[in-house]
């Protein structure tokens, strides 16, 4: 006899493009009814308020390090994307505890003095600009998405 594979229930489906296109009102409903929720597909802890957040944080108690498992829950046909993602992910310093963490920020710190930032300016103010000019045709702009996100992602690259 076959033994069915039963997918879990999943409350909150965070991995639905309606939760992508419109978090809003999810986030809002798990704050208020459950702000600390255990996503099974994800395998991982929700939590959807600030001050339980920042507890976590602050909590030697919890780890950051995943395993190489921070993308799971999606489809099998997605697979290979989701291993490349953990893959890419568990190489992080932001998903890696002390002392690898302090490790990774030491040698990062060495590159973002004061004095090497200022010598940027010019060039963070290019990209600043035309990461802005890029949206000015468009006339709107999602400041995370078209500035924010890609701005660091750009100096630094």
């Amino acid at each position: 006899m076959l033994k069915e594979t039963l997918e879990p229930v999943v409350k909150y489906d965070l991995l639905s493009p309606s939760f992508f296109a419109a978090p809003d009102n999810t986030l809002h409903r798990m704050r208020t009814d459950e702000p600390v929720y255990w996503h099974p597909r994800l395998e991982s802890w929700i939590l959807t308020r600030y001050d339980d957040i920042q507890s976590v944080i602050r909590s030697a108690s919890f780890s950051v390090d995943r395993g190489g498992q921070i993308a799971r829950g999606g489809s099998y046909r997605v697979q290979d994307q989701l291993d490349w993602c953990n893959h890419f992910f568990a190489q992080r310093m932001v998903f890696s505890d002390p002392p690898r963490h302090t490790r990774l920020r030491s040698a990062a710190a060495k590159l973002f003095t004061s004095q090497r930032v200022y010598a940027l300016q010019p060039f963070i103010k290019s990209v600043a600009d035309e990461l802005i000019d890029a949206v000015i045709d468009v006339g709107r702009m999602d400041v995370i998405e078209d500035f924010a996100v890609p701005l660091p992602a750009l100096v630094t690259a």
